[in-house]
Parts: structure tokens; C-alpha cells; sequence
């Protein structure tokens, strides 16, 4: 039987050791908006409605950037597909999960990335 070690992420003092491959997926925070949204970076959220998923790592980016508590979903997906009906001005979620959300038909806009620390 093979094993197979999986890390979500890696931390620099763990580069050094010869058992991890190099990264081959980066991905992170995204904000989503509808098509038309005067939102195009993070300063932009302020004072917005923003949601995410429960749980989300996200949430703290989003309120430090809104101003105010996010909007929570049960998911990604279901806080993107709000998105597209009108339900709050934007998401902010990992790039790969509202990338994939879009190719679905939902009518969402990738604005920008957010910073982080």
C-alpha cells in the first residue's frame, strides 16, 4: 500500500526539508462581485455588504476591509450563487472556488485580490 502526505500549506521554516515537493497550487483570497460593481480592490469593500461561507478564513479579511460583520453562508457556493441574485455586494473567497463557481453560469465578476498580512 502507498501513502500519500498532504499539507494545506507549507511554513518557511519547513522549505528546508528535503520531503516536501514543490508547491504546485497557489491560490487565495478573491473577491467576486456582480458585473457592473464599482468594486475593484479591497479598499473598495469598505462600508459594503460582504459575504463568505461559515467557518471561512476569509471572514476575518472581509470585516477588517467592510468595516462591519460579513454575511454568512452555509457555503461558497451558496454565498456566490446570493451573489448573483442580488443578495449582498460581494464575496470574498479562495480564487479556485469562485473561478470554478463562474464557469457554472453564475454571473460573478473575479474585481481583485485582497491583501493580506
Amino acid at each position: 500500500m502507498r501513502q500519500l502526505q498532504v499539507i494545506p500549506s507549507m511554513r518557511n521554516e519547513k522549505k528546508t526539508r528535503p520531503f516536501f515537493s514543490k508547491p504546485y497550487y497557489y491560490s487565495g483570497p478573491q473577491i467576486f462581485t456582480r458585473p457592473g460593481s464599482d468594486i475593484q480592490h479591497a479598499d473598495d469593500l469598505k462600508d459594503k455588504e460582504i459575504a463568505v461561507s461559515k467557518g471561512s478564513s476569509y471572514a476575518d479579511i472581509a470585516k477588517e476591509h467592510s468595516g462591519q460583520e460579513p454575511k454568512y453562508y452555509d457555503s461558497d457556493v451558496v454565498a456566490l450563487e446570493a451573489l448573483a441574485n442580488g443578495k449582498h455586494d460581494a464575496v470574498v473567497t479562495d480564487f479556485a472556488t469562485g473561478a470554478e463557481a463562474m464557469k457554472k453560469k453564475l454571473k460573478n465578476h473575479s474585481a481583485g485580490k485582497t491583501r493580506t498580512k
